[in-house]
């Protein structure tokens, strides 16, 4: 498995903001601690804690008002990805405890190999060059 191909936390939020708009048609959704206008549809975020964080989405394009079908597709997605981004934090975790040591938070052996192994194959191209100084 390629150590760089999880999606990071901050990707994770910004596919959740963009399937709400695209789901909702609206033109606004953001992650917040303050809760929604009267105006606006929002959901808490599961396992958010005080001040509760929500998702909420603004500026409907043209389709009405939101209503009760529109809140209870909100909930799903707000469960859905507040679990895709528990997982992606985990993943966050675990990479750093692979390549960190636990007792210093300083970069392993492992992390050294990965470095030079994606160095290497960089090298591959003719206009780069490498060189590893070990002391």
């Amino acid at each position: 498995m390629d150590a760089h191909a999880s999606m990071e936390p901050a990707d994770v939020e910004e596919a959740i903001l963009t399937t709400a708009r695209e789901l909702l048609h609206c033109r606004g959704a953001r992650l917040s601690h303050e809760a929604p206008a009267a105006d606006e549809l929002g959901s808490i975020v599961p396992g958010s804690t005080y001040p509760e964080r929500w998702l909420v989405v603004s500026d409907r394009r043209g389709v009405g008002a939101f209503g009760p079908g529109d809140a209870k597709l909100l909930d799903a997605l707000v469960a859905l990805g507040s679990s895709a981004l528990a997982n992606a934090s985990l993943v966050e975790q675990l990479k750093h405890e692979a390549f960190h040591d636990a007792l210093t938070g300083l970069p392993n052996l492992l992390l050294f190999e990965e470095t030079v192994s994606l160095a290497l194959a960089e090298r591959r191209q003719p206009e780069r060059k490498l060189a590893v100084f070990v002391l």
